[in-house]
């Protein structure tokens, strides 16, 4: 999520395939152009990189940050996409159901308790996050739910 193509539904609608897949542990990224790659030279060309200071720019290519302006989103509603998904996928009952269903379909108390510890290792940075704290505002949910 993040490219091009993508508009403020992008984040509903994986939301929706992720819970359909039953997938149960989630870690999400922003799509990075890394120099030296098509994707960066192109958006280069267009004038898009937002950060080209090496070597000290090279701590904003993390994946968690938006190094390029997207041409359908603004940068905000693209982090705020991002914060619904993470938001509605990390909740206290997303992640019982979740749980649920792993230990339904493995039968494995490892297994199930594997996929919570990941849960919570991915949930505790997002909670504490720059983006957490700036996006997760009243009616974020309605901003993104069609």
């Amino acid at each position: 999520m993040g490219s091009d193509y993508d508009v403020r539904s992008v984040f509903h609608s994986t939301l929706k395939f992720i819970q359909s897949s039953h997938i149960d542990i989630l870690q999400t990224s922003k799509l990075t152009p890394l120099p030296g790659t098509q994707l960066w030279t192109s958006l280069q060309q267009e004038g898009r990189i937002l950060t080209q200071n090496f070597p000290k720019d090279w701590e904003e290519f993390r994946f968690s940050r938006l190094v390029f302006k997207p041409a359908r989103m603004s940068i905000e509603k693209t982090y705020e996409g991002f914060t619904y998904l993470r938001k509605i996928f990390y909740s206290f009952w997303n992640t019982v159901k979740r749980t649920s269903y792993t230990l339904f379909a493995t039968k494995g108390i490892s297994s199930t308790s594997m996929a919570l510890k990941f849960n919570y290792a991915y949930w505790k940075p997002y909670r504490y996050s720059e983006h957490y704290l700036l996006y997760n505002k009243p009616g974020l949910e309605k901003k993104f739910r069609f």
